[in-house]
């Protein structure tokens, strides 16, 4: 079978011999790959399209598909169908025209452009009269009123009515109280979804929240208007912003996407968008920022969260704590100065036991474990205070004179030693004065406590005085024992009768910042998270820090909400103005119903911080 395949000619140009393609084959085929007779690189053709082969005994030729999708024969996707003058093949975008054989050629056919291809089965079909060009003539005439009447229907009923019922609150009033058609067409057809379950009484009321308009994002001075009394994130009276990089409530409060919560824990770009570089937001934080990359897909803590930083209380020698902030790495400066001084927990937690009083003159053997004195609040989120009567006394009782053995100085109040001493020698039997015991080996185990005197003042002796004693015994429980063992003194002149000791001031809350309850941990024991056995002095931090953490809080059930809240300082709102103490109302009196009543106005107290 001889063909004959020529490019279509430009209007108004001759035609170009050299623009012909012309073989001996038994078929032809058309397609993507090289070695096809026709090659097209148009996308949408597979590799080996359609074939053109002799349509048999009858002469002529015929077209075969090689997809499944079948090859397009003018204008209609076809298996296999017979080709004649002025078909059209098309593959996507190439078309190749059918002509009349001639008497060198059984088959020839001309490439043409997607505009020639168009036209031409316009015509075709046209001058034919065809039911599909009848149809589509009937379509245009008829239909096309009927669909811009269904355009503007739309736009009026789904756009310009609940548009303006945003802005006409009465309109909008009038539709949802109407039938189900009306209410379609009021405001609340836009919600994008349903509100919280915190907002449930003003869900149709678009108005309260969105009061800029529609498509605009709720300013926060509409938050503010119903929950003024929100605690702010931080310190206004400390922290300084750029208010033009500031969140809104919006960004993080985010209605229309569930019905029983605001604020979606798991997103934690939500914190990131100061987070990342808090600067931006507060040129002067100290904060430390979290890496632009953190999306916790290894950790949420590890090499993407910074070190924790720990609020630690300390009294620097003075009876004034200060709060210091300290990241658990800086081991250097990571030091406890709560004001105690020879506590050691590896002592206390001896897996022997250690010598205590038995309360008859003797010793017995004690074993402590952590909850013997460490008791869990009654909210199971810190721990009860230490008090020295209720955790301490049993073993370390405040005897201090040999003689008296049952007689124990007044605990939390240093101010009265001097006093107490000179009132108890001034009663006391006339003794000898000796010198304190020298400390024992500190191999040898004691019982704790160590008497610092024995016997009274010797009155017969004119070097002696009531008052010269007293002063040397507060000299010696404050330097030499009692007192000392476990305290630091506090001299503020060399007067000993104003010596104190440094009050001890220990850190309740490490963390303030975050979010902690033991009760959720008592699974893990004390010792899984606080490495207290080899723990020797009271400067110890046995707070684990992030490595522990991380052991267990990962991406997968953490995020920054789990440990962090957002509305806690307690002297803002969200206005920016203090918190006041509530003046209570007082009760009329004698029958005067107006005297003193302040309808629970709330007022700043003087001072107030």
């Amino acid at each position: 079978m001889k063909f004959r395949i020529r490019h279509g000619n430009q209007p108004g140009q001759p035609e170009d011999p050299s623009a012909h393609l012309v073989f001996e084959s038994d078929s032809l085929r058309i397609g993507r790959s090289p070695d096809n007779e026709l090659v097209t690189d148009n996308p949408y053709a597979a590799d080996y399209h359609g074939v053109i082969r002799s349509a048999g005994p009858s002469g002529g030729a015929a077209i075969e598909s090689m997809v499944l999708s079948g090859i397009v024969v003018n204008g209609k996707s076809r298996k296999i169908a017979p080709l004649k003058p002025y078909d059209i093949v098309s593959v996507g975008h190439f078309h190749l025209r059918i002509l009349a054989p001639d008497p060198e050629h059984d088959f020839v056919a001309e490439i043409i452009t997607p505009q020639e291809a168009h036209e031409h089965l316009l015509a075709f079909h046209q001058g034919n009269r065809t039911i599909r060009w009848i149809k589509a003539k009937l379509h245009q005439l008829q239909v096309r009123p009927v669909a811009w009447f269904a355009v503007v229907l739309t736009l009026l009923l789904l756009f310009i009515i609940p548009l303006t019922a945003v802005y006409v609150p009465s309109l909008n009033h009038f539709l949802k109280n109407g039938s189900p058609g009306m209410r379609a067409m009021s405001a609340t057809s836009w919600s994008i979804g349903p509100v919280s379950r915190y907002h449930i009484r003003i869900a149709d009321e678009c108005e309260q929240c969105h009061t800029d308009g529609a498509f605009t994002d709720v300013p926060d001075k509409a938050c503010y208007a119903c929950h003024e009394d929100i605690r702010h994130h931080f310190n206004l009276d400390v922290t300084e912003t750029k208010k033009n990089e500031m969140p809104l409530c919006g960004d993080c409060h985010q209605e229309h996407l569930a019905d029983n919560f605001l604020v979606l824990g798991d997103r934690v770009e939500q914190c990131l968008q100061c987070h990342t570089d808090i600067t931006q937001v507060a040129p002067k934080s100290k904060l430390q920022s979290i890496p632009e990359d953190f999306s916790g897909e290894e950790s949420l803590f590890a090499r993407k969260h910074p070190e924790f930083v720990a609020a630690m209380v300390s009294n620097h020698e003075e009876d004034h704590p200060i709060v210091t902030r300290v990241r658990m790495d800086d081991k250097e400066h990571l030091k406890e100065h709560s004001g105690l001084v020879g506590f050691s927990h590896k002592d206390h937690l001896k897996k022997d036991g250690i010598l205590a009083p038995d309360g008859k003159g003797g010793a017995e053997i004690m074993k402590l474990e952590c909850w013997s004195c460490h008791k869990p609040d009654d909210q199971g989120v810190g721990m009860k205070p230490l008090k020295f009567e209720d955790h301490c006394q049993r073993c370390h009782q405040l005897t201090f004179d040999e003689l008296a053995p049952s007689t124990e100085l007044p605990h939390g109040k240093a101010e009265k030693i001097f006093p107490f001493l000179k009132e108890f020698y001034a009663g006391s039997p006339k003794g000898t004065r000796i010198e304190p015991p020298s400390p024992p080996d500190k191999n040898d185990r004691e019982l704790p406590g160590r008497m610092v005197s024995r016997g009274g003042l010797d009155f017969d002796d004119p070097d002696v005085t009531l008052d010269g004693y007293t002063r040397e015994m507060t000299q010696r429980v404050f330097e030499k024992g009692v007192c000392s063992e476990c305290h630091q003194p506090f001299k503020p002149s060399s007067d000993v009768s104003e010596w104190r000791v440094v009050k001890p001031k220990f850190t309740e809350k490490w963390y303030p910042a975050a979010k902690f309850e033991h009760q959720a941990h008592a699974i893990y024991g004390c010792t899984g998270c606080h490495q207290v056995e080899s723990s020797e002095s009271p400067e110890d931090v046995n707070i684990p820090a992030q490595a522990s953490c991380t052991e267990c809080h990962d991406a997968d059930n953490s995020n920054c909400l789990k440990c962090h809240t957002f509305h806690k300082d307690p002297h803002f709102n969200m206005k920016g103005t203090r918190f006041g103490p509530k003046v209570e109302a007082i009760k009329p009196w004698h029958g005067n119903s107006s005297a003193g009543q302040t309808d629970g106005v709330i007022t700043p107290a003087p001072g107030h911080p």
